[in-house]
């Protein structure tokens, strides 16, 4: 019996002393960071992938996007430009983010709170709600009127500083006829 028992105990020393890390579950580490970013979507996708292909880097092509761009006879969207961000909260499941709509001048705000689930190394899903508040009168790319929005979406890093993040927004208040789910993808500076 004191065998056994020996024997029991060299194997516990052996599991918690050398083995640790296969007695441990893994976790991933997920996306770590801060970033801001600019929105693609119907209304900008091919002005946007154009300009990314022409970008030496997401900086650039994030102050690129960033830029005022001349009022045309397109639609009133077409001239539009989302630039969303994640605001990383240290050792918490928690992030802040939101998205600016910008114009001539500040659109819409939709600042959110989203619960992030780590997916591996540099890559989260994550869902979320807000608050979509619009400026009176106007038709954004996020709606036309003031009203909560739930989202989920994925991020990932490609390297240090460039971030590709994809949501589907759900908005229950929307205007007669229009779509109350948005699907977008953006690119983004990691800082």
């Amino acid at each position: 019996m004191a065998k056994g028992w020996a024997g029991l105990g060299a194997l516990a020393v052996m599991v918690l002393g050398h083995g640790r890390a296969i007695a441990l579950p893994y976790r991933p580490q997920g996306l770590e960071g801060s970033y801001l970013g600019v929105g693609l979507d119907s209304t900008n996708l091919d002005s946007g992938v154009r300009s990314l292909l022409r970008s030496p880097s997401a900086a650039g092509w994030v102050a690129d996007q960033l830029t005022p761009r001349p009022n045309s006879s397109a639609a009133p969207q077409a001239n539009e430009r989302q630039v969303q961000g994640r605001l990383d909260l240290p050792n918490s499941p928690l992030s802040i983010r939101g998205t600016v709509v910008i114009d001539d001048d500040v659109e819409a705000v939709l600042p959110m709170l989203s619960y992030d689930l780590p997916m591996g190394v540099n890559a989260n899903i994550y869902a979320g709600a807000g608050y979509l508040l619009v400026r009176p009168g106007e038709a954004t790319v996020l709606g036309d009127r003031d009203g909560p929005v739930f989202n989920a979406g994925a991020e990932t890093a490609l390297n240090q500083r460039i971030i590709l993040y994809g949501d589907l927004r759900y908005r229950p208040v929307t205007a007669v006829g229009e779509d109350p789910v948005r699907v977008q993808f953006g690119m983004g500076h990691r800082f």
